[in-house]
């Protein structure tokens, strides 16, 4: 891509399609007159996708901008039918996990799961207790606690499996970095399967030392996996067990089919990118939410106020708060209660406590905010390649929020620490979560960092760890010296991807309203950016509480005038001019009144023309 506009009025470069620099549209001293077509279909690819796939000129532009003007390819993306989902005994050891598990079923085996207390572990959990109760199994669950139990399998819990009388121990969502817990489980006499989809450790430090212990590790991230598909979820990779069992046991082909609203919860949740495999799940799964016969989804989205249909950013933003908030806030296993409810009593109450933890966790939240932005200030960090910020009393389960949120406003890594309070602090381990930007991997830093660490795991864009409170400094300056060499000045400078530009008249409802079938948007799949170029600036207003958004009217020559709505962004009032030209990246949405629909556009972001 090339980048375009590195002074934009929020100080973000716009980044063209890479072949957009040979666009007529890209030259808006060259463009053809308004009399003309459409710079849009000035593109001899455009116009032969929108031929091709019976579509119009915005989406196919849309579609080439993103790398997917192969006609095949587009309608596979655009279908996000089931050919996109892989056979699941191309997973590592899945064809083990499946005979022990079988084996399990068939001789009334006790077998438990053992989750994680996010959306994605818990939804794992209940999906897979759901289906092995389906098959006949004799099966519980173990939801860990964030604070009593931390991150992953620990050797507590198959303690008190094998004291229980388990004999066999399936995680969901974890287990790949827990090898010596796999280990101790297998001195107690259980077998375990693996589940999980977090990058594995490093080889000295996984399953691959222990030489001596039969494990089963079904995750596609493995360095030998030959599967076809590297960012399935947690709950995705549960799908994929539950899959191969349902085959196993001669089910009808779709059986498995109905716990795809548990699969699409937390893949949304878990911000696992919305392409190939994880956009079918996703797009049939929300289908399935919004019909869903499990009454704690029904509870949870009344409570939330929301209704079908459902979509990924209602997903995201209303009911993933509230299921996480449990495991934040409190305990997770009412989450996990929630998703395996059958009494709609019980799920009604279940969903108003989550209400009620969600509401906390935004108190929380905005508590810790103020705090890590005030250090930002007071210790003028902004300047640094990555943040590292330490708190006494700050509340483990919203750090990891909070280093989102700050991210959105600095655009580098950041690592929060929740120090323990009291005389004992210094001798407790303290709680970490990491955020970070494309082209920081925090697996790898953490791993670069582990001599300091008592443990970590998680993603590249997302980890947890935990640290003595006396290590603090060291790992803030190993930090520092590791992101020096790796972060340059232009991966610290935000970025929106333009998928193509476009006259202001292009952007008309019905043209928009083909943007459905881009649907479901999210993580790797974003919904459209367009740029257009030396519109007029004929008016603005502040709106909302404060005057915290803005109206822009703008207009286009010999073209239309249109105002649009710039969210959250009522500072940026004194840098605009009434009757100067810009350039503009929108956002074009269906807006639904009652039974009106029209056309809204959310600015992103503002420049001087040209």
């Amino acid at each position: 891509m090339n980048s375009a506009h590195r002074h934009s009025l929020s100080g973000t470069n716009w980044v063209l399609p890479k072949d957009e620099s040979s666009h007529p549209s890209a030259k808006p001293h060259s463009r053809p007159a308004r009399s003309a077509s459409s710079p849009l279909s000035a593109d001899a690819r455009v116009v032969s996708l929108a031929d091709s796939l019976g579509i119009g000129h915005l989406l196919a532009a849309i579609l080439v901008g993103r790398n997917l003007e192969d006609s095949g390819n587009a309608r596979a993306f655009l279908s996000a039918d089931a050919d996109k989902a892989h056979n699941p005994m191309l997973l590592p050891d899945m064809s083990e996990a499946v005979e022990v598990i079988e084996d399990a079923l068939e001789n009334n085996v006790p077998i438990r799961i053992h989750g994680d207390y996010d959306v994605d572990g818990v939804a794992a959990s209940a999906l897979m207790q759901r289906a092995l109760l389906a098959l006949g199994g004799r099966v519980d669950t173990y939801v860990p606690h964030r604070l009593a139990d931390g991150y992953g399998l620990g050797k507590p819990a198959v303690e008190k499996a094998a004291d229980d009388g388990i004999k066999l121990l399936i995680t969901v969502d974890c287990g790949s970095g827990s090898p010596e817990s796999v280990a101790h489980a297998a001195m107690l006499g259980l077998r375990v399967v693996v589940t999980d989809h977090h990058h594995p450790p490093a080889a000295t430090h996984s399953f691959g030392k222990l030489r001596d212990v039969q494990k089963i590790e079904v995750n596609p991230r493995r360095a030998d996996s030959h599967y076809p598909f590297l960012d399935l979820s947690g709950v995705g990779v549960a799908f994929k067990l539950v899959q191969a069992l349902a085959t196993r046991k001669n089910m009808p082909p779709q059986a498995h089919w109905r716990f795809l609203d548990l699969v699409a919860l937390g893949t949304v949740a878990d911000v696992s990118p919305l392409l190939g495999e994880n956009r079918f799940f996703v797009k049939q799964g929300l289908e399935l939410i919004g019909a869903s016969r499990k009454v704690g989804l029904n509870a949870l989205m009344k409570a939330a106020g929301i209704s079908a249909p459902i979509s990924s950013h209602q997903v995201a933003f209303v009911l993933a708060p509230r299921l996480n908030a449990a495991g934040r806030l409190g305990h997770a296993k009412e989450a996990f209660q929630l998703l395996i409810a059958t009494d709609p009593a019980e799920a009604a109450l279940l969903a108003d406590a989550l209400c009620r933890h969600n509401r906390l966790r935004q108190e929380e939240e905005a508590k810790t905010l103020v705090e890590a932005q005030e250090q930002i200030h007071s210790q003028n960090l902004a300047a640094e390649r990555v943040l590292l910020l330490a708190g006494e009393g700050w509340h483990p389960g919203v750090i990891g929020i909070v280093a989102s949120r700050l991210i959105e406003s600095y655009h580098r890594p950041v690592f929060m620490v929740a120090l323990p309070a009291g005389k004992s602090a210094s001798k407790t381990a303290a709680t970490g979560s990491a955020r970070s930007i494309p082209g920081f991997s925090l697996c790898d830093a953490l791993e670069h960092c582990r001599h300091l660490l008592l443990r970590h795991g998680g993603h590249d864009l997302a980890a947890g760890f935990s640290v003595l409170p006396e290590k603090v400094e060291q790992l803030r300056e190993a930090l520092y010296e590791y992101a020096q060499g790796l972060l340059s000045e232009d991966l610290l400078q935000s970025e929106i991807a333009i998928d193509t530009e476009a006259w202001l008249s292009d952007l008309t409802l019905s043209a928009v309203e083909e943007f459905h079938h881009l649907e479901p948007f999210g993580c790797g799949n974003p919904p459209p950016s367009i740029a257009v170029r030396d519109v007029k600036l004929l008016d603005y207003n502040k709106v909302g509480e404060g005057g915290a958004h803005l109206r822009l009217l703008l207009h286009e020559t010999d073209g239309p005038s249109i105002w649009a709505i710039w969210f959250q962004q009522g500072k940026q009032a004194e840098k605009l001019q009434i009757g100067e030209e810009v350039d503009v990246c929108l956002s074009p949405m269906i807006s639904t009144f009652g039974n009106k629909r029209s056309l809204e556009l959310r600015v992103k972001d503002v420049a001087a023309a040209g």
